[in-house]
């Protein structure tokens, strides 16, 4: 009983904070003008540059270009990109593309087309997010930036390499020194 009255306290906390947490997000929905130019017609902007790219990689690739051709590939890319187990869906993404647009082209066109659409919009990506690195924080803050996140992660997988070495050690036998907390 103790822990089902702990569990409940602790879901309400949770739940309390989430619905706080909705509260000031949905703030915009006071104000239509607000939520129209802030929230809708970028998002509609953005779902229209997506079906763009797709559009357009589609017609490169000499894949017929239509609503069942473009609509298989969202929605084969959403379903890899919820089951994924690499970054990107890097690989699941070419197969569930392949299957969706089996009744469009053959297999090998249809991972060729998903692999470069990938690797495109990956790329710029990357590169948009460098100028807004160099545009928020300026050349030598955006620098700054990285090198220090580049050295806590270095640190972090020294650390990650101490912590898999301490236990591996104590593996092998030397388990009754206690393990160091560098």
């Amino acid at each position: 009983m103790f822990v089902l009255v702990l569990l409940t306290r602790i879901f309400w906390r949770w739940l309390k904070k989430l619905w706080d947490q909705a509260k000031t997000g949905g703030k915009i929905l006071s104000s239509p003008k607000a939520y129209t130019l802030q929230v809708l017609l970028p998002q509609a902007a953005s779902y229209a540059a997506k079906i763009g790219v797709i559009c357009i990689f589609l017609a490169a690739y000499s894949i017929p270009v239509t609503v069942g051709s473009v609509m298989s590939v969202i929605g084969s890319s959403s379903a890899a990109n919820v089951t994924s187990v690499t970054p990107g869906a890097v690989g699941i993404t070419q197969a569930a593309n392949a299957v969706a647009l089996s009744d469009y082209t053959d297999a090998t066109t249809a991972t060729a087309y998903s692999l470069a659409q990938q690797l495109w919009t990956t790329a710029i990506n990357q590169v948009y997010a460098l100028v807004l690195v160099i545009i928020v924080f300026g050349w030598t803050g955006g620098k700054l930036l990285v090198k220090e996140s580049y050295v806590d992660a270095k640190a972090k997988a020294a650390e990650a390499r101490s912590r898999k070495k301490d236990g591996a050690d104590d593996e092998s036998g030397d388990g009754d020194q206690p393990a160091s907390g560098a």
